[in-house]
């Protein structure tokens, strides 16, 4: 009988081994799920938060985008109105006076114009002047919405 006593007492200290392991197990596992549950918390509310950052690049994006669009089709418009005569461009120039008087012709006394290569450099000239200042707006936006 005294044999049984010491196999009970043997098989209740590795019960309790047992359980003192078990218990230990799980308050570091349920540590371990804590943190990853946090963790967890903070990866999805930082992807929300730029998923929000994200789209609101995609508006300001559309948005200076149309205003681009709009000025290239205004230039568009000046462009096709001066060729068809709608609308004529003005230029402030002054023409140098010649030290010797000419002859008593006048010459070609009509309004002075640009030439081809000097109107088209004109509209591209507005175009890049467009492009530009959208793009510094872009930036400008940019840089106060998202460096904050």
């Amino acid at each position: 009988m005294r044999w049984q006593l010491y196999v009970f007492i043997v098989i209740s200290v590795s019960l309790l081994a047992a359980l003192w392991v078990v218990v230990k197990g799980y308050e570091e596992l349920s540590r371990k799920y804590k943190e990853l549950s946090d963790d967890f918390s903070k990866q999805t509310a930082l992807i929300t938060n730029q998923q929000a950052r994200i789209q609101h690049l995609a508006e300001l994006d559309t948005r200076h985008t149309e205003k681009l669009a709009n000025d290239k089709t205004e230039i568009d418009v000046l462009r096709a109105d001066v060729a068809a005569a709608r609308r004529k461009l003005r230029i402030q120039a002054t023409c140098p006076v010649r030290e010797t008087p000419a002859s008593g012709s006048v010459g070609n006394a009509g309004d002075p114009q640009l030439t081809e290569a000097a109107r088209q450099d004109y509209y591209r000239l507005r175009e890049m002047m467009a492009e530009n200042e959208r793009q510094t707006k872009y930036l400008q936006d940019y840089i106060k919405t998202q460096c904050q």
